[in-house]
Parts: structure tokens; sequence; C-alpha cells
């Protein structure tokens, strides 16, 4: 079984809150394209990886401010540790939601619910390829809709996997 799939509807539910509370997060959201994806972590867990540009008129400084805003009167114990050049924040689980990773790296917002997950994304943000320069993800891109609020790529390799987990 898979047990980051009832922890997904979690997250995803809190997100939407955190968002609906806090200004900064509602103009950093509101026409501003945001990458959600899955990613295995570890044995049987899944991590969500979100992305997401941040506009010009707000600072990075105003971001992290944000993040402890969701907490009501309650200041999160904020950690933050440096990996590759970049600063990692961790905000551990607060009311029995999940802990959050999150990180700035070339004008994206790069947060995760593991910090295996973000720190991979970090490497791929600085290393010289990219998917979008492969010839195969190329006609996968194309598929997108023009019109959806969002578009879902599964990997055909690992699908049997994960509905033998449930």
């Amino acid at each position: 079984k898979v047990e980051g799939i009832p922890a997904i509807d979690t997250m995803l539910q809190h997100l939407d809150s955190v968002i609906s509370a806090e200004n900064v997060f509602r103009q950093l959201f509101r026409k501003n394209p945001v990458l959600f994806s899955l990613h295995e972590s570890g044995k049987n867990k899944l991590a969500i990886l979100g992305i997401v540009k941040i506009p010009g008129f707000i600072k990075e400084s105003t971001v992290k401010n944000a993040f402890s805003g969701p907490y009501g009167n309650q200041k999160v114990a904020e950690k933050v540790r440096n990996y590759n050049g970049h600063k990692i924040f961790y905000i551990p689980g607060f009311q029995n939601h999940t802990e959050i990773y999150y990180s700035f790296a070339q004008g994206l917002l790069v947060m995760s619910t593991s910090r295996i997950v973000l720190e991979s994304s970090l490497r791929q943000l600085s290393a010289s390829s990219s998917i979008l320069d492969q010839e195969g993800f190329i006609p996968v891109m194309e598929t997108a809709g023009a019109n959806t609020t969002g578009n879902l790529y599964l990997r055909p390799d690992k699908l049997p996997d994960w509905l033998r987990s449930w």
C-alpha cells in the first residue's frame, strides 16, 4: 500500500487553506502557473514537489515570512540548512500537518514534503540540461491542453507498480 496517497489529500487541503489565508500566497499563485508533481520518496511513500515562479513585485523575504503566518499566533520553529549554495528552509509538521521544505532558486519557489526530493530538484535546476531538451519529451509536452486547469503526466514504466499498490 502506498502510504503517501492519503497524505497527498491532506497536504493539498492544507496548502489550499494556507493559500487562502495568506495574501502573499494568493498573489503568488494567482494567474501564475504552478507545477505540482509526485515523487517516490523511500519505500512505498510519495512526496509532493511544488514549483512556482516568483513575480518581480514579491520579494523572497516576503514569501519566507508568509510561511510562518498560516500557523496562527504560534510561530513555527524554522530551521535552515545549506545545500549546494542554496538555503533550504524546514518547517516541522504542526497540528498534524506534513513538514515542508522550501528553497529559492533562479527566481522560483521550490517546495516539497521531502528534503531529498527538494535537494534533487535544486541539483537539476543547477544542471545545464533539462527534460525540455530531451527529444522524447517534446511530443509529451505538446499534448498539454492550452485551455485546461492542469495537465497530468504519468510515467508508463511506473504505472503498474502504482496500480498494484492499490
